[in-house]
């Protein structure tokens, strides 16, 4: 399977405005999109890309993300530092409720269920994670130079 292409030909997305109806709780990719022109503005296409196997799945990976507590995402660390974006959109993303807002007016998640690396006990748990994590790389390998919050939190 070539999980990038089926991730990005997903017809499965969520707004924070719909997330209540979003109740997929399978393992899987995802990735955040903007609903602007980001390649007009830094040359990128996609804000982040991401897995999940945690216990609630995609509902619970991506209710974190739109939650964004700076400490509790490395998408709420890379949108705190992301003076590029306050400056462009009139936020202040050292404010939480900001980047909330923010999520919620310009981005939206697409999203690839994958149950196959759903698990039942801890130790299946390690090897699905590391299985996906695995996947989750390759794409970012393929998508580096397009995706805006990736590797090293830094100001931008």
């Amino acid at each position: 399977m070539n999980y990038l292409e089926e991730l990005l030909s997903s017809t499965i997305t969520t707004t924070k405005d719909n997330f209540k109806e979003f109740n997929i709780t399978d393992s899987g990719l995802y990735v955040l999109h903007p609903k602007f022109d980001l390649e007009s503005i830094t040359g990128e296409k996609y804000l982040k890309v991401g897995m999940t196997v945690e216990l609630r799945g995609l509902k619970g990976r991506l209710g974190t993300h739109f939650s964004n507590n700076e400490g509790s995402t490395v998408l709420g660390r890379h949108l705190s530092l992301d003076t590029t974006f306050e400056e462009k959109f009139g936020f202040d993303f050292s404010n939480q409720e900001q980047r909330r807002e923010f999520l919620r007016q310009y981005s939206f998640f697409q999203v690839l269920p994958l149950n196959e690396f759903n698990w039942e006990t801890k130790d299946e748990l390690k090897i699905k994670r590391k299985q996906l994590k695995r996947i989750e790389t390759i794409i970012e390998n393929n998508l580096r130079d397009r995706i805006r919050y990736i590797d090293e939190v830094k100001v931008r």
